[in-house]
């Protein structure tokens, strides 16, 4: 959302209830928001006190990109799916807690990157 004409729904940083787009219910919106905070506020500013210049970078990699998109709920979601069906139970969330363990490799992996 850095440049000219880029998404203006994302940010780094969302610490206030966004104002509702055109047709959107503003009560709605800050329901959402609140639901929002309470399942990743957290663990956002965990990552974000782990790499406090990371929103700083203006060249990312795009290996890393595609590292942090492992993170997005979609992947998250098929790697639940798919370990529900093929796997015990028990071992669904043990996976989960060692697949979180690599966040900080990704961001051991970004801070020693060689600046261009």
């Amino acid at each position: 959302n850095r440049i000219s004409g880029g998404d203006n729904t994302s940010k780094v940083f969302e610490y206030k209830v966004p104002l509702g787009l055109h047709g959107e219910s503003q009560h709605v919106v800050g329901f959402l928001f609140k639901c929002y905070i309470v399942c990743y506020g957290l663990f956002d500013r965990i990552i974000h006190f782990l790499d406090p210049k990371a929103h700083q970078d203006r060249t990312i990699s795009t290996w890393l990109m595609s590292f942090v998109s492992l993170y997005g709920l979609g992947f998250q979601l098929v790697l639940l799916g798919v370990g529900l069906i093929i796997l015990k139970p028990d071992w669904v969330l043990q996976g989960f807690v060692l697949y979180t363990g690599l966040l900080p490799v990704m961001i051991l992996f970004r801070k020693l990157k060689p600046s261009p």
